[in-house]
């Protein structure tokens, strides 16, 4: 028996805590460094806690924020009594089987799932910039606290995150993967190239080296889909109270791999998979959907606009959205969705103007993007008003002027 298989066969009776505090101590030190173990500690404690959930009666129902299938590393539950822990790994050892066969993976592709680093760092990812807060889920005092910016803190394998309805945030991996998340998302870092999108919305790019392994869970039953991005490709994903989502972003993806239950497909580039609670799945359920695409881009723009954002992403993104193509039912979803941002959205309008002024082929979509900022603007925006109103374009000075005062005289 290898080293990795003794510890795996001990795990059971750790999470009892029915091992001595040296056994548990070895376990936990090599789980610290074992990615493989770390994984499979992971899985049963996650088993284990739905096993509980679902036999144990008259228990109160979780906090809110604090029953998602998130469990910290070797904090076991106790069971009560032998009996209970036996029928508890029968049934298990059962459900585990059913859980292979169901929820595992799909198979490798060529140049999709590459092999883990041995050498990568034990960390999963570190914050680049956030637009506002995030929280961090203690397991063990069971509460959230703020994750502390200043210092692109790295988060450990297993960390739960969320943000809140002011912020937007993104990441990167130890192999220069990107991930973003929109305002009141909330994830789980289980590796630094596999996470759980437990609500709301996110993009990643895959890192050139690797896949990136995604899953959304089905909130009513408990079933959990598993998305592959293949690398150096982009994804966006959606976890919703009834439905879950993955659209594959750019043109020169290769096709993210989709499983849940028995459904296995490709998503290719521009197609968006939507799979409903209540969907019997015999419809046509990937479909190209142009709209997907620009909602995952429009959502990024506050974030791509903040001090440490990517100006050449966000100055694409707009001229995409808006470029003069005439007025087409896709530019007007465009703006709509854009004005929904509220004053957040103005300021990477407002910043596209501004750095795209010596740019002339770019004026028409400069002043699609300055009526739509004038009409969206909040006074966190009047430095950059006051830098437009002496702008060459006459249109958008004169834009930014009639904005200014507006602000400055509310009706």
């Amino acid at each position: 028996m290898s080293r990795c298989d003794e510890f795996c066969s001990q795990m059971s009776a750790a999470l009892d805590g029915e091992l001595d505090a040296e056994a548990t101590r070895a376990i936990q030190q090599h789980i610290a460094v074992c990615d493989r173990c770390r994984r499979e500690w992971v899985e049963i404690t996650e088993l284990d806690r739905r096993l509980r959930r679902e036999l144990t009666l008259d228990v109160l129902e979780p906090a809110a924020g604090t029953d998602t299938v998130a469990h910290s590393i070797l904090t076991p539950e106790k069971t009560t009594d032998g009996n209970g822990k036996a029928a508890l790994l029968g049934l298990a050892i059962a459900v585990a089987i059913l859980v292979a066969v169901f929820f595992a993976r799909p198979e490798k592709h060529d140049n999709q799932m590459v092999d883990r680093n041995p050498d990568a760092p034990a960390f999963a990812a570190t914050l680049i910039h956030a637009t506002g807060p995030i929280e961090v889920y203690d397991n063990d005092a069971g509460t959230w606290s703020e994750l502390e910016s200043a210092a692109t803190p790295e988060l450990e394998p297993g960390a739960r995150l969320r943000t809140l309805s002011s912020g937007r945030c993104e990441f990167r991996t130890p192999e220069n993967g990107t991930i973003r998340l929109d305002e009141d998302a909330e994830l789980v870092w289980k590796q630094a190239d596999e996470v759980l999108l437990l609500k709301g919305r996110m993009w990643c790019e895959a890192p050139s080296s690797q896949s990136l392994s995604v899953q959304l869970p089905m909130n009513t039953n408990e079933q959990v889909a598993t998305f592959v991005c293949p690398s150096r490709s982009e994804s966006h994903y959606a976890a919703e109270p009834q439905s879950i989502s993955c659209t594959s972003t750019s043109g020169s993806n290769q096709a993210v791999m989709a499983q849940l239950d028995s459904l296995k497909c490709e998503v290719s580039p521009g197609e968006t998979l939507k799979i409903a609670e209540d969907s019997d799945r015999d419809g046509q359920l990937v479909h190209r959907d142009e709209s997907m695409v620009a909602a995952a881009k429009i959502w990024q723009l506050p974030l791509l606009a903040s001090p440490a954002g990517d100006y050449a992403e966000l100055s694409q993104s707009l001229t995409w959205l808006l470029a003069p193509i005439g007025y087409t039912k896709a530019r007007h979803f465009n703006e709509h969705q854009i004005r929904e941002l509220g004053p957040s959205g103005a300021i990477p309008l407002l910043a596209y103007v501004r750095y795209s002024s010596s740019d002339t082929s770019q004026d028409a979509t400069r002043r699609t993007a300055m009526q739509l900022a004038s009409e969206i603007a909040d006074p966190k925006s009047s430095l950059i008003l006051r830098e437009l109103s002496e702008d060459r374009d006459e249109f958008v000075a004169e834009l930014a002027r009639r904005t200014l005062e507006r602000l400055q005289n509310p009706p």
